[in-house]
């Protein structure tokens, strides 16, 4: 095994903690969390296929999240 880092398009989600992260069929969640300032309501994907990124977007903006799981 070896890591590498993947070349990444889109929008990136910005530096976080104790956020949530799920793995969907070929596509990462990322959920909330805390950037050292600010606590976060969004959701951001990863398709690991393609290696696109994107802020998810449901037509509703969730409540703060931190510290939770999916």
């Amino acid at each position: 095994m070896q890591w590498w880092q993947p070349s990444i398009t889109g929008r990136r989600p910005q530096p976080r903690k104790t956020h949530a992260t799920a793995l969907m069929g070929d596509r990462i969640f990322v959920v909330g969390g805390h950037d050292g300032g600010n606590w976060l309501d969004d959701m951001h994907l990863l398709d690991i296929c393609t290696s696109f990124a994107a802020r998810a977007r449901f037509g509703f903006v969730p409540l703060l999240r931190f510290r939770v799981t999916v």
